[in-house]
């Protein structure tokens, strides 16, 4: 049909150029449709521009901030930021106690339903207001159980109960996230639903160094928006309606902005002419340089103190997605089913 075939004797020699540029041509259609059908998608149900930006995650953020999600919650850079993300910890990755298995069995492998989502829902809502630095007086828990939050730095003094799937962790020398129970000692960083979680399900121990607390309670309103566009994804997919997939994605990215790292270079693109003027001005943060035809390429070094995120929002929805999978799976290690491996949602 694309007349791509030669004739005669030729009849099975093909024009592979020819071809390449027809299928190139309906690629470039596809796309087109698929990104008419996407942009109109996110305008109904978000009522954003997907060309006014760069990434999902993006967009999502801003969803968001527009529905009320972040009114009364502030955003963070500098030392404040540098110590919460410490608590930061992703999802459990590992097998029963950490060793090897070869089960000869049929296992049932059972994945948490939109777990970061479900998070989002469960958790009180973002934490309101600026912290407070914990005073010697308050380094106890009596004080830190009546704060709406905190992330706060340990000693582990003790854990009384032992599991196959330990609930805390540490770096080991090499950089690698260890769940352990051989955490006795170990200093770390954590937060309350994190802390709450290691008392209630392995009887933990310990002395409170320093933190930060939060006590003006929650903006609740991500609780509603994401329970809404979990029903809407719902209702979709039972009308065999292919928008479901864009409401999970858009779910899905609404935690990542939350505790985005600080872009630590930008690459700035000048020509022979602006080259020694552009170095001279700025020569304390060019990491280097490259020459591209009649162009250099700059990488050139960001001050991080400019770069905000909501990292006390990201650390409580990662706890409490770990919560969601911590009481289904002590729970088994209680009656004595085994469980031979975790991947953060499975």
């Amino acid at each position: 049909r694309w007349n791509c075939r030669g004739d005669g004797h030729k009849f099975n020699e093909y024009n592979i150029i020819k071809y390449s540029s027809e299928y190139c041509k309906l690629d470039c259609s596809v796309l087109h449709k698929g990104y008419d059908t996407f942009r109109n998608w996110m305008l109904e149900y978000t009522e954003l521009d997907i060309d006014d930006y760069i990434t999902l995650q993006s967009l999502a953020s801003d969803y968001k901030l527009k529905e009320g999600c972040y009114k009364d919650v502030a955003m963070f850079s500098g030392v404040i930021q540098h110590y919460i993300s410490n608590c930061i910890v992703g999802g459990r990755c590992m097998t029963n106690g950490n060793k090897m298995y070869h089960v000869k069995r049929k296992l049932a492998d059972f994945d948490a339903c939109s777990l970061y989502p479900s998070a989002m829902r469960r958790i009180l809502g973002y934490l309101k207001g600026s912290p407070k630095v914990l005073q010697q007086e308050h380094l106890n828990c009596d004080f830190l159980k009546q704060q709406s939050g905190y992330f706060i730095k340990i000693k582990v003094t003790h854990v009384g109960k032992f599991r196959q799937f330990p609930l805390l962790s540490k770096k080991t020398e090499n950089g690698v996230r260890l769940f352990s129970n051989d955490i006795i000692g170990e200093i770390i960083y954590i937060d309350k639903i994190a802390l709450e979680d290691a008392i209630n399900f392995q009887s933990m121990k310990f002395e409170v160094i320093d933190g930060y607390y939060f006590n003006e309670g929650h903006n609740s309103k991500i609780n509603n928006v994401i329970s809404f566009l979990y029903s809407k994804r719902k209702q979709l997919k039972k009308d065999k309606n292919p928008a479901q997939l864009v409401i999970k994605e858009l779910m899905n990215s609404m935690y990542g902005k939350t505790i985005l790292k600080p872009i630590e270079t930008e690459t700035v693109v000048k020509t022979l002419d602006q080259y020694d003027k552009y170095i001279s001005f700025n020569y304390n943060f060019i990491h280097s340089s490259i020459k591209v035809g009649d162009r250099y390429y700059i990488k050139k070094i960001k001050s991080i103190i400019d770069h905000y995120n909501y990292a006390h929002c990201g650390v409580e929805i990662l706890s409490m997605s770990k919560r969601i999978m911590n009481e289904v799976m002590t729970l088994a290690e209680d009656i004595n089913l085994n469980i031979w491996y975790q991947d953060t949602d499975s």
